[in-house]
């Protein structure tokens, strides 16, 4: 069939013979496959009120084809044309879907609860301010810059203490960020959404979506979403109703990336859960001191050591062989209570078992780890 033609699907009714079709190219459907096409009748009768869609006043119903436009002789064509499955449909319209916005930032200055990680030093500043695709739009903005030739792989920041359930109710089905990504940022970045923490048995739950897919373009705000019910459902969230870190990664396999910018984040969402109810408020859960294991393990060349403090005060996080040589100083600061994090590069040490020791007051923790190049 030309390309030049159009179907139609059309109705008239049998109290005012009123007529309304609607029309598909034929170059707009797929050719040697079942193509559904449709006319709604509840739309047209809300267009014209002469249409009369009371039982029974439907007079005829069909499909008609003709010739859209052309050029010069009036295209011909013979053939076969089928149609299977001609129906009535009716639908109902779906409850309105809850949400909760957590973050907006629509207040000045605002950057919700996220701050920068120092594993991913790639994102060098977190600011509240103006979408340049809406100037009345307030978001989250980052800054990053990344070099793939250096340690700058990674960009990362996180939301801790992220409640996602509703109080004495389900958890959300779904976490949803927004992020807008400018057209000079290299195609292949990794975006992870994360959560890390009691919610998960500590373990690192990530979705992950990559930049320049279809799915995921630049130039245009895209709603990343985190699968909260996916994760029950495996078992990778153990306790839903506990809260957990959420981090935001970002980072290039393939080296030889570099680029240095600034992407928006914005409208941090909870589905599932809707307004009126709220998510609950961050249980009592008091830090303590702990040691987590490093991810990933085995490594190669870089892993993330997470710990929390239960109070503020001097800690130390060395790196030892295994004939019990120091290799490497980590953290040697005072530092606040809560969780914290930090990624050991040992791109210039050789394959094979390392311990990691925690100090801070009178806790003592050692940990095992394994590099393989």
């Amino acid at each position: 069939m030309p390309d030049s033609f159009k179907v139609s699907v059309f109705a008239q009714d049998n109290k005012n013979y009123a007529y309304h079709d609607a029309s598909t190219l034929v170059k707009n459907i797929p050719k040697k496959v079942w193509y559904p096409l449709s006319l709604d009748l509840a739309q047209t009768a809300v267009i014209d009120p002469n249409f009369d869609l009371v039982a029974g006043n439907i007079l005829n119903t069909g499909i008609q084809i003709d010739s859209y436009s052309y050029t010069g002789a009036i295209p011909g064509w013979k053939d076969s044309l089928y149609v299977d499955n001609v129906g009535l449909l009716t639908y109902t319209v779906p409850p309105p879907l809850k949400k909760l916005v957590v973050d907006n930032f629509e207040t000045q200055g605002d950057v919700g609860l996220f701050s920068t990680q120092s594993f991913g030093p790639a994102f060098t500043a977190l600011a509240n301010g103006i979408d340049t695709t809406n100037a009345a739009n307030r978001v989250l903005v980052v800054t990053a810059a990344f070099d793939t030739g250096t340690v700058k792989t990674k960009g990362a920041i996180s939301r801790s203490n992220f409640a996602f359930f509703k109080q004495g109710d389900t958890s959300a089905t779904d976490i949803t960020f927004d992020v807008f990504v400018p057209a000079s940022m290299p195609d292949s970045a990794l975006f992870d959404l994360v959560l890390s923490g009691p919610a998960t048995g500590n373990a690192w739950v990530q979705d992950e979506f990559m930049l320049g897919s279809p799915s995921f373009q630049k130039g245009a705000w895209n709603t990343l979403d985190f699968s909260v019910s996916k994760h029950i459902a495996d078992h990778t969230i153990t306790s839903p109703r506990l809260t957990a870190t959420f981090y935001v990664q970002v980072y290039y396999k393939a080296p030889g990336k570099k680029w240095s910018g600034k992407m928006f984040f914005d409208n941090l969402t909870l589905l599932g859960i809707d307004a009126l109810t709220g998510v609950a408020v961050n249980p009592a859960t008091p830090y303590e001191y702990r040691l987590y294991n490093n991810y990933p393990n085995p490594f190669n060349p870089s892993t993330m050591i997470r710990y929390e403090l239960k109070t503020e005060g001097s800690v130390s996080l060395k790196i030892y062989d295994v004939l019990g040589r120091e290799v490497a100083t980590l953290v040697s600061e005072r530092q606040p209570a809560g969780p914290h994090s930090v990624v050991f590069d040992a791109g210039r040490y050789a394959t094979g078992a390392y311990f990691y020791t925690l100090r801070a007051g009178a806790f003592v923790r050692t940990e095992k780890m394994m590099l393989l190049k």
